[in-house]
């Protein structure tokens, strides 16, 4: 028997896969009682799900309706665009200021990524969210508030991009690749060379994402 939080989370990565994989285009709308019975789960866990992701800006509500989010080719890039910036400078700080335990849970982090990057049925969402725990905790490492909260902000308005990206293979082994470059660099407390590597990170996922075409994700 799944408890309360299992269930909401079952609703959660149903939604998030529905929307990556494509049912659930921009602006369709999520019907609770369509995903509680296809999940043969109750409304409740399906509604808390669908409440955390309005918080996270993939789905909106109007009126009585909820519908995912509409985000439009610009929106995307310009998100990148700020993103890549802020993520390169949480990098500069952490190299300079993240504590030893913070970078042997970073190192733990990457050795689990990399593990499951090696199944041969990946989990997609799954390796999404921890690369965005990665970032998270560069972030947090950065030791600066402001700076954790808007990168923060941003990537959970990416996250249906952040997560098409774990369907392909090339991408999954880049990211392997270049958050281990990320690790090393901060590890090594190497501010310029964190600052660059990660810019070089975010400037490869945009342009793979352009040349992916950002119509297939949104």
């Amino acid at each position: 028997m799944q408890n309360g939080q299992n269930l909401k989370k079952t609703a959660y990565d149903f939604i998030v896969q529905s929307i990556v994989s494509g049912p659930l285009k921009a602006g369709r709308t999520v019907d609770i009682d369509t995903v509680a019975t296809k999940l043969n789960i109750s409304r409740t866990p399906v509604k808390e799900a669908i409440m955390e992701l309005q918080g996270e800006g993939l789905i909106c509500k109007q009126g009585r309706y909820y519908s995912v989010f509409i985000m439009s080719e610009n929106d995307i890039i310009s998100l990148y665009e700020v993103r890549e910036v802020l993520e390169a400078q949480a990098a500069r700080f952490a190299a300079v200021r993240a504590t030893v335990t913070e970078l042997k849970d970073m190192k733990n982090l990457i050795t689990t990524i990399t593990e499951l990057s090696k199944h041969r049925k990946k989990d997609a969402i799954l390796l999404s969210d921890l690369n965005g725990e990665f970032h998270s905790m560069v972030a947090v490492a950065s030791k600066n508030d402001y700076l954790e909260r808007y990168s923060r902000e941003i990537r959970l308005k990416l996250k249906v991009v952040r997560a098409s990206l774990f369907t392909s293979l090339d991408r999954i082994e880049m990211e392997v690749i270049e958050h281990t470059e990320i690790y090393n660099a901060i590890a090594r407390h190497d501010p310029e060379a964190a600052w660059n590597i990660m810019m070089q990170h975010q400037n490869n996922v945009l342009k793979y994402i352009k040349e992916k075409g950002l119509k297939k994700i949104i």
